[in-house]
């Protein structure tokens, strides 16, 4: 047995939250251990733009490193790219 798995909850409230998994293989049910997460650090942890509408200036917090922001119109032209690192 082996392999990736990943699902989004989209239906969990703040707070502790937990989770475990069931896998059938070969007929026969196997339970992960049981997580938990606190669903309130997840949304202090959440990436932030405001203001919205922004006019002249956008601020962005909580992001990843790796993260790739881009701006882009109504038409779906991008009008700018840029990296947490550098501009791009």
């Amino acid at each position: 047995m082996g392999g990736n798995y990943s699902f989004v909850d989209t239906e969990t409230t703040i707070g502790l939250v937990n989770f475990r998994l069931m896998n059938t293989h070969q007929g026969e049910q196997h339970y992960s251990n049981i997580i938990q997460i606190n669903q309130a650090d997840l949304a202090n942890n959440l990436p932030r733009l405001y203001p919205n509408p922004a006019s002249h200036q956008l601020f962005v917090e909580h992001i990843a490193s790796n993260s790739i922001i881009q701006l882009i119109a109504e038409n779906g032209v991008v009008l700018k790219t840029y990296s947490p690192k550098k501009i791009i």
